[in-house]
C-alpha cells in the first residue's frame, strides 16, 4: 500500500469516525456531565479527609466503583450499538462508499475503546487537580488506571464479537455478564485457596491469568499470603497486550470475513 492511499485512508477513517461520534454523542455528553458531577462532588465534600490521611478512604472507593459500573455500562451500549449499526444496514451504506472495512471497524473501536476510557479518566483526574493537586496523590491512580485497563480489554473483546455475531443482543448480554457476573463467580473460590498455606502458590498462573483478564481486582489481592503475583504496570501492559490482541483479531476479522446484507 503506497503512501498516498494510507493518507486517504487516514482521511476517510478521520471523517468516518467523526460521523459515529456525531450519532453518539448525547448519550456521552450525559454519561460525561453525570461522572463529572460525581467525582467533582466526592473530591469536594472528601477533600479535607484526603489531604489529611493522604490516602482514600472507604467513602471514596465505593464513589469510583460506582463510576466504574457507569463507564462499564456506558463500553457495553456502545459495542451494542457498533453490532447494531452492522445487522441494521449501517455498514452496507458505508462500505458502499470508498471506506475500507478496516477503516470501518477501527472508527467504532475508537469510539467504544478509546473515548468513554478518556472521558472517565479526565472526570476522576481533573477535579482532584483543579481543587488541589496534592489530592491527586492522596487518591493515587492505580485503581482507576485498572479499571480503565481492564474496560480497555472488554470493549475490545467485544468488538470482535460484535463484528463475528453482528447481534446487539448478544453483545450486550455478554459484556454484562463478562463484567458483572464472571468476575465474582471466579473469584469466591480464588480468595479462598490462596489464603491456604502451600496452596496459593500452586495457583499463581490461574491468579496471573485471572488478573490479567480483569485488573481492577488487584487490589482484592494484596492480603493474600504470597500477594499478587504481578506490579500494577506488569498488569497494566498485560492487560493492554491483551487488548490490542483482540483487535488485531477484530480488524483480521473485518478484513477477510465481515460480510454485510
Amino acid at each position: 500500500m503506497d503512501a498516498s492511499r494510507i493518507k486517504r485512508q487516514l482521511k476517510r477513517l478521520y471523517v468516518y469516525q467523526r460521523y459515529v461520534h456525531g450519532s453518539l454523542v448525547g448519550g456521552l455528553i450525559i454519561a460525561l456531565f453525570v461522572l463529572v458531577l460525581v467525582h467533582t462532588a466526592a473530591a469536594v465534600f472528601m477533600a479535607p479527609q484526603l489531604l489529611l490521611s493522604a490516602q482514600a478512604g472507604p467513602g471514596f472507593y465505593i464513589v469510583t466503583g460506582t463510576t466504574g459500573l457507569i463507564l462499564v455500562f456506558l463500553v457495553v451500549f456502545l459495542a451494542g450499538a457498533f453490532a447494531g449499526d452492522i445487522s441494521g444496514g449501517g455498514a452496507q451504506l458505508f462500505l458502499s462508499q470508498p471506506l475500507s472495512r478496516e477503516a470501518y471497524v477501527a472508527a467504532w473501536m475508537i469510539a467504544v475503546l478509546a473515548t468513554p476510557t478518556l472521558l472517565y479518566l479526565l472526570s476522576f483526574t481533573l477535579p482532584l487537580l483543579i481543587l488541589d493537586p496534592a489530592l491527586l496523590g492522596a487518591v493515587g491512580v492505580t485503581g482507576t488506571g485498572l479499571l480503565a485497563v481492564e474496560v480497555v480489554e472488554v470493549g475490545a473483546l467485544l468488538s470482535l464479537i460484535a463484528v463475528a455475531s453482528k447481534s446487539r443482543a448478544a453483545v450486550v448480554v455478554l459484556g454484562l455478564f463478562l463484567e458483572l457476573l464472571l468476575p465474582w463467580v471466579l473469584l469466591v473460590p480464588f480468595i479462598v485457596l490462596v489464603s491456604v498455606p502451600g496452596v496459593g502458590q500452586r495457583l499463581t498462573w490461574a491468579v496471573t491469568a485471572y488478573l490479567v483478564l480483569f485488573p481492577s481486582k488487584y487490589t482484592l489481592f494484596a492480603t493474600a499470603p504470597t500477594g499478587p503475583p504481578l506490579t500494577p504496570t506488569q498488569l497494566a501492559a498485560a492487560g493492554l497486550a491483551v487488548a490490542a490482541l483482540y483487535a488485531a483479531l477484530t480488524l483480521l476479522y473485518a478484513r477477510y470475513r465481515l460480510e454485510v446484507k
